[in-house]
């Protein structure tokens, strides 16, 4: 479903996490970026990266230092 994709978590100012990015693979110098909000459980592509998570996939999360 992400082959190749990087999937991380984003964290807001205040240390905690408020977004998960979707990174295409960089093709010609180009990638895509969705940030998808962690609020909304029913949006779909919060939906695909739990789906994507159920199969034994990662979410990458790699906290800000001293949040």
């Amino acid at each position: 479903m992400f082959e190749g994709y990087t999937i991380s978590y984003v964290y807001g100012l205040d240390g905690e996490k408020i977004n998960i990015k979707i990174a295409s693979p960089e093709v010609n110098g180009h990638q895509d970026i969705l940030l998808v909000p962690l609020t909304n459980t029913n949006n779909r592509h919060y939906k695909m990266v739990m789906e994507w998570v159920e199969e034994g996939n990662t979410i990458i999360d790699n906290p800000p230092e001293g949040g």
